[in-house]
């Protein structure tokens, strides 16, 4: 049940992705109760996530939670729990060849 609001568990890693942190702030979101079980679950992890996913979130929540939205951006930041890997054209180049080379989603 991680994966659907996008958290993804490595060791005492916990990759962090868009679906997440929209579920943890959304009052719409379909999935709030799970992302609150995932983050007081693995709150003693290590979080990861991308500054592309970080865009991403501000976009998802930018009509109704801008405010909340900039402030868990800025924290994520800020804190020494959370890890964000600032991607560049290296990084983005290998991330697209394992997206064209691996075919795990339906769509």
């Amino acid at each position: 049940w991680a994966l659907l609001c996008g958290a993804i568990i490595e060791s005492n890693n916990v990759f962090i992705d868009t679906l997440f942190v929209v579920a943890l702030i959304s009052h719409r979101d379909q999935y709030p109760q799970k992302a609150v079980e995932i983050a007081q679950k693995f709150e003693d992890y290590h979080w990861i996530t991308t500054d592309a996913v970080l865009l991403e979130i501000g976009n998802a929540l930018a009509s109704n939670y801008k405010s909340e939205a900039l402030e868990l951006i800025e924290n994520f930041f800020t804190s020494d729990d959370v890890e964000v890997i600032r991607l560049n054209s290296d990084l983005f180049a290998a991330a697209l060849n394992l997206y064209k080379n691996h075919q795990d989603k339906s769509w």
